[in-house]
């Protein structure tokens, strides 16, 4: 059903410019992970890696995919990521054991420290380590409600 009504949402936006900005607002106000939006970014490219240790929590442990950024970020991919980021309301941070965090460093540095996600209400985060911060990155004075999800065991 949530695949059907997103892929509605997208016919919508493409129909005429009417539709457009509010298709893509209703599209983007809730994302169970970052991928989509970083696909946006042309230097966000997959990689197969062998995996060692415990999979992150929303990880496939067959999963040898894993997201980095190669080469430069372009000012086109850059406007397009933040005019989709602005939308977003809620995100479900968990489900990114693809994406490393320093990701999320890395595009907190372009945006001069300011937060990615400037309209979030609310954020589930999983930290991939006890030294993760990743999460403050996108974080803004707009979320009203944080949802933290601890591991009891890291293994490094």
């Amino acid at each position: 059903m949530e695949a059907e009504l997103r892929s509605t949402l997208l016919r919508c936006s493409l129909v005429c410019k009417t539709f457009c900005d509010p298709a893509l607002s209703a599209l983007w106000w809730r994302l169970d992970n970052l991928v989509p939006l970083l696909r946006l970014l042309s230097c966000f490219v997959p990689t197969k890696v062998k995996r060692k240790g415990r999979v992150r929590q929303g990880g496939d442990p067959k999963d040898d995919t894993l997201y980095v950024l190669k080469g430069e970020l372009s000012p086109k991919d850059w406007a397009r990521f933040r005019q989709h980021a602005r939308r977003m309301r809620v995100l479900n941070f968990p489900k990114i054991a693809s994406v490393t965090p320093h990701i999320v460093s890395q595009l907190s540095k372009w945006n001069d420290g300011a937060p990615l996600l400037p309209g979030l209400k609310e954020l589930t985060w999983l930290p991939a380590a006890p030294t993760d911060t990743a999460a403050l990155l996108v974080g803004t004075e707009r979320l009203e409600l944080l949802h933290i999800v601890l591991s009891c065991c890291y293994k490094p």
